[in-house]
């Protein structure tokens, strides 16, 4: 067997680190992406008739059956699986229901006014927030772990799933009768306000160790859109205009939130970037609520209404979900990216 000299070997091993460290010279691939637009709402048909909405890159698709009141209020897609959360009426009754690629399942028995006003799924489960009654509502999978006794006035509004957390954001009456912007994190409550005598938990998100909040608290008879960051509030409007935000969502470091602002008789949708006010959305001369905000790679999504209208925006402008000719509202927005294959 030849040997290799040491001078030999150091060449073939300059030689080949040489090698690898011009391959991390080689640029990645170029990766194309599309963007799917899931957006949950109702159009109003008629005076008898309101018809829960999915829209799919603004191709709608109704999902009451057998019902003639209905509401999507939450989407949510998991691989190959759309989930929409709301209510459907049975009788006098709202019923909580979650659709699952356009397939309802009753989540209460209608004894009570209920819905369904969340969905998350994490992996193979599928969580759902919302109220039953006077209770605030957690609901894994089908089966109901209520947040709250029933004593006091509660709701769920917003579920989200970090890791093997479950956060709910919501509101609950003290004993003092104050409604108290709560999130209920593993089902233990976290109050957010304390004497103020209404203030509520409308979104929650989750990145990393922080957790985000909005929603409103009432400060000297004036309604203020709140942004909690783990529990620290920041305000977003001032009084004496009364405002709420409904929606927060992150991109990167930037957080964004969605709502609404009260001037003079309509209402104003607005959009906060980091705390300060980023856009006003819609015509000026119409009344506009921003109920959902989805920020992804640069690009801002925000579902509401204009004039009782189904609307979405992106980045400021605005694209109709329909022809105009139906009064209804677009409640909820969730983008899905993939990868385009070669």
């Amino acid at each position: 067997m030849k040997r290799t000299s040491l001078k030999t070997a150091a060449i073939l091993i300059a030689a080949a680190a040489t090698l690898f460290a011009c391959k991390t010279d080689i640029p990645e691939p170029y990766k194309q992406y599309t963007y799917d637009v899931y957006v949950a709402g109702y159009e109003v048909i008629s005076q008898e008739q309101k018809v829960a909405m999915l829209w799919k890159n603004g191709e709608a698709t109704p999902l009451n059956v057998g019902s003639k009141q209905a509401e999507a209020v939450s989407v949510f897609v998991s691989g190959n699986d759309v989930y929409v959360a709301g209510y459907q009426k049975d009788g006098d009754k709202q019923v909580a229901t979650l659709w699952k690629n356009g397939t309802a399942t009753r989540l209460t028995n209608g004894n009570e006014d209920a819905i369904a006003f969340s969905v998350s799924v994490a992996g193979n489960d599928v969580y759902v927030a919302g109220w039953d009654g006077k209770k605030a509502m957690l609901w894994k999978n089908g089966t109901a772990t209520a947040l709250t006794n029933g004593e006091k006035d509660a709701q769920a509004y917003s579920v989200f799933v970090s890791g093997n957390d479950v956060y709910v954001g919501g509101y609950e009456f003290n004993n003092n009768k104050k409604r108290v912007a709560t999130i209920w994190k593993n089902g233990t409550a976290i109050t957010l306000t304390n004497e103020t005598e209404y203030a509520q938990v409308f979104s929650v998100f989750v990145s990393g160790n922080d957790a985000y909040a909005v929603g409103y608290e009432l400060n000297n008879e004036s309604y203020i859109a709140k942004l909690w960051k783990n529990g620290e509030a920041t305000n977003l409007t001032s009084a004496p205009r009364n405002a709420t935000a409904h929606s927060v969502s992150l991109d990167g470091n930037d957080v964004y939130a969605a709502g609404f602002e009260v001037k003079e008789d309509h209402f104003e949708a607005k959009l906060w970037k980091n705390g300060e006010l980023a856009n006003t959305l819609g015509d000026p001369n119409k009344s506009c609520i921003a109920y959902s905000v989805f920020a992804i790679d640069g690009d801002v999504y925000v579902a509401g209404s204009e004039n009782d209208i189904s609307k979405l925006w992106k980045n400021g402008q605005v694209i109709d979900l329909n022809d105009g000719s139906k009064n209804g509202e677009a409640h909820s927005v969730y983008i899905v990216k993939r990868e385009v294959s070669n």
